[in-house]
């Protein structure tokens, strides 16, 4: 049954509840039309649909991968166009104002980024180097459905993901580096009353808190989607208490700012400490899911 939502800017909308079947599907229509367009050499689907995590009003994430990103993006946009779709510059459904080009495909809001296969090289070394943040784009290639790959490289890099053991030399540099600006900021904007600042320094926390956590279990970040609600909860070790505090704080308003930021901070602390023998042994010798 369809409902009417509103969208990122306020607009009423009607989304009708959509299956992973019928997101798949779409994308295998999107594949086929857009696999003969000259420099697009493959195309994966991403998002909750390849992490089999899609609810009934889910869209579809689609990454290609061209030399050349940006005439692609205009050849799949007209490709899209051609197919009946319709730019979606409103953002259909909840989402927030999109950074990618977006349609509306069938009644379906299909999102996609075009990028190099260079590009995702790149960033993949710089994560397992502990040189830059993990955005959840390793665990995204792993599960990532392939729709085509004309070069072979996108299963070449799958099939390298698949295989990739956690670097402990992330975990030393994120749990370096994360929570104690965070901290900082959150206690400065709270002693100035700043609650629109605060709540976006707790926010950033949270996150950074998630990154750490994941680290520490010796787990690639899944991405930001349902992570408190179903991707946290799956993690062998996590400090006790940490995803109701989460849940509860970030889903209402805040009445004890203090009660808070402490707690809050006794989480950043435990995440900062090292892991027990016992539980560091474990994760050694447990593969990499």
């Amino acid at each position: 049954m369809s409902r009417v939502m509103k969208n990122a800017r306020g607009k009423s909308v009607q989304v009708a509840p959509v299956t992973r079947d019928l997101l798949r599907k779409a994308a295998d229509r999107i594949a086929s039309r857009v696999s003969g367009i000259d420099g697009v050499t493959g195309a994966i689907i991403a998002g909750s649909v390849a992490h089999a995590t899609p609810d009934d009003f889910s869209d579809l994430d689609m990454d290609f991968f061209a030399a050349d990103p940006k005439r692609a993006t205009r050849d799949i946009e007209s490709a899209l166009d051609q197919m009946g779709a319709e730019r979606d510059d409103d953002a259909s459904s909840i989402h927030f104002p999109l950074d990618y080009p977006a349609r509306l495909l069938d009644g379906l809001c299909v999102e996609f980024n075009v990028k190099t296969i260079g590009h995702i090289e790149k960033e993949i070394d710089e994560v397992l180097h502990g040189k830059c943040v993990d955005d959840g784009l390793i665990y995204s290639l792993r599960v990532g459905h392939i729709c085509f790959d004309h070069s072979g490289r996108i299963r070449a890099l799958q099939d390298y993901c698949c295989d990739l053991q956690y670097p402990r030399v992330y975990l030393t540099w994120i749990t370096a580096i994360g929570l104690d600006c965070e901290m900082k900021l959150l206690r400065q904007a709270v002693a100035r009353e700043d609650w629109h600042q605060a709540t976006t320094w707790l926010a950033n926390l949270c996150l950074s808190s998630v990154r750490i956590l994941f680290a520490k279990n010796a787990r690639f970040f899944p991405g930001h989607k349902r992570l408190l609600s179903q991707k946290v909860p799956e993690l062998e070790w996590k400090p006790s208490g940490f995803v109701e505090f989460w849940q509860q704080t970030l889903s209402g308003r805040i009445h004890d700012w203090p009660s808070v930021v402490e707690t809050a901070q006794r989480y950043a602390t435990e995440l900062k400490e090292p892991a027990n023998k016992e539980f560091q042994a474990a994760l050694d010798s447990a593969p990499e899911r």
